[in-house]
């Protein structure tokens, strides 16, 4: 019995598998790619003209306790290291005794240095931490919930009781 039998070769259909396979992936990142591109459009620059008063003003009108208060230039240079002078804007409120840790700073820099004062802030964070490790349970809490947020030309530090709603308000306050 001698049949003359020609067969595709298998692997033709698994080409054809391994076509659309990559076809489709490629389609995938491009339209992966549009939506980032978009994103990175529409993405919104913080408002450039925010004044000391504007963020004193929001920072009074949602003060829940009395267990801050206004920081200054000294202060920030002792707590955080930094020099005031070298910030377009810088509104500190620190805790008002010493076994509170909440606190807010929110400063606009040149972009090349929000790096730093970021440093500067989670090494108050660490800090903080390292102080109140193993008898202070509710500040730990607190610190471990601590936000350090960056818009634009803005870096912000919140610890507090309630830190995504002080988040919101600065996010509403830099039309971000």
């Amino acid at each position: 019995m001698n049949t003359n039998r020609t067969t595709a070769p298998i692997s033709n259909g698994r080409k054809k598998n391994n076509t659309r396979s990559l076809l489709l992936t490629e389609t995938l990142l491009i339209l992966l790619l549009m939506v980032v591109m978009t994103l990175l459009l529409y993405q919104k620059d913080p408002r450039p003209d925010v004044t000391e008063t504007e963020v004193v003003e929001m920072f009074e009108s949602m003060a829940e306790d009395a267990s801050v208060l206004p920081g200054g230039t000294l202060r920030l240079r002792r707590v955080f290291g930094l020099n005031a002078a070298d910030y377009d804007l810088m509104v500190y409120y620190m805790p008002k005794e010493t076994m509170d840790v909440c606190e807010f700073l929110l400063i606009r820099a040149d972009e090349s240095t929000i790096d730093s004062v970021r440093s500067a802030m989670e090494t108050r964070i660490a800090s903080q931490l390292a102080a109140f490790d193993h008898y202070g349970e509710h500040q730990t809490e607190l610190l471990n919930e601590a936000v350090i947020e960056s818009f634009g030309n803005y870096i912000c530090l919140i610890v507090s009781e309630t830190p995504d709603k002080w988040l919101t308000a600065v996010k509403t306050l830099l039309e971000v």
